[in-house]
């Protein structure tokens, strides 16, 4: 209730702000063919990262077909849909993996979970880093635009893109520097999981490779939507204001970053002159492209329901005895 509170009180503001009328207008003029293209870019950006997160689960034991990855991802994509922010799909896949693919991990359950879970948070943790510093780059590479945003914008993600490099050396001292306190012996556990990823530098490059693919698609997706409002959004400023935003629709404050999402764009789009009602109409309609992807992932997963389930007729049995 708090976060749907949030995403209606934002939208309030954002509403107050502006002409409804001229918004609607703005919104249902949208031209639905760049939308069409815009929901299938995402769909194979999303298809992608599988790839990533099944990269990384195989260096892990796991031996799930690419498929199933496929499965699972679009899965997560329809519970982001309302449950807290990425948390809810993230944890979603987890569950399928560990319980799809527990039997490949030789040391139990338990490190099974411990695995999956990893998995997911390394992808989780590529794709961030790579966001932030394509924003970081762009900010660097066009100071005309990055001028126009605020001095504590621009040097937060500078400071979280040079803060990310620490990642990898704490990959190799960290377990050496705590796997000697008392009490501490999940340290080691955790430095046995990672090793897979510290000692193979090119998985690493594979994924951060597969990331830098990922983002420039969703770029794309912004500039498929401001085409469909007749708004010749830069490709250059889309580098800087679409990782911010994504960014800020992660944080579970609202429904599906709804009102966040929405408020990025009237904020960053305001900067090169666009209006209010076709910068919000640009953030409604990513979260529609957004919306149609996951509730594709939710008629998959109601399918998928269906045919694990009808092969074993006697669960219905034991459920009405």
């Amino acid at each position: 209730m708090l976060k749907l509170g949030t995403s209606l009180g934002l939208l309030a503001v954002l509403f107050f702000r502006m002409d409804l009328l001229r918004f609607y207008n703005t919104f249902v003029s949208a031209n639905p063919y760049y939308l069409v293209i815009a929901a299938g870019v995402l769909l194979t950006a999303k298809m992608i990262t599988a790839v990533r997160w099944a990269l990384l689960a195989k260096a892990l034991g796991f031996k799930d077909s690419l498929g199933q990855f496929f499965l699972y991802y679009l899965f997560g994509m329809f519970f982001n849909l309302f449950m807290p922010s990425t948390v809810g799909g993230d944890a979603v896949r987890v569950l399928y993996l560990f319980r799809d693919g527990r039997e490949n991990v030789a040391d139990g359950w338990k490190a099974a979970v411990g695995r999956a879970l990893l998995s997911v948070a390394a992808d989780r943790l590529t794709g961030g880093i790579v966001l932030v510093w394509i924003g970081a780059v762009a900010l660097l590479a066009f100071p005309t635009y990055a001028m126009a945003l605020p001095w504590p914008v621009r040097y937060s993600v500078w400071t979280i893109a040079a803060g990310s490099v620490l990642v990898w050396p704490l990959l190799w001292f960290a377990g050496s520097l705590l796997k000697s306190w008392r009490g501490l012996g999940w340290i080691e556990t955790l430095q046995e999981y990672v090793t897979p990823y510290r000692t193979n530098p090119y998985l690493v490059l594979q994924t951060i490779f597969i990331s830098l693919i990922v983002h420039f698609l969703q770029t794309w997706i912004q500039i498929l939507i401001g085409h469909s409002l007749n708004l010749n959004i830069p490709w250059s400023y889309c580098f800087i204001f679409f990782p911010l935003v994504d960014i800020l629709s992660m944080l579970p404050l609202s429904v599906s970053g709804l009102g966040l999402r929405e408020g990025g764009y009237y904020y960053f789009l305001g900067k090169l002159g666009i209006g209010a009602e076709q910068a919000v109409a640009c953030g409604m309609l990513w979260f529609a492209v957004v919306l149609v992807n996951g509730l594709l992932g939710g008629l998959v997963f109601l399918v998928h329901r269906r045919s694990v389930a009808a092969p074993y007729p006697e669960r219905s049995e034991q459920v009405s005895a």
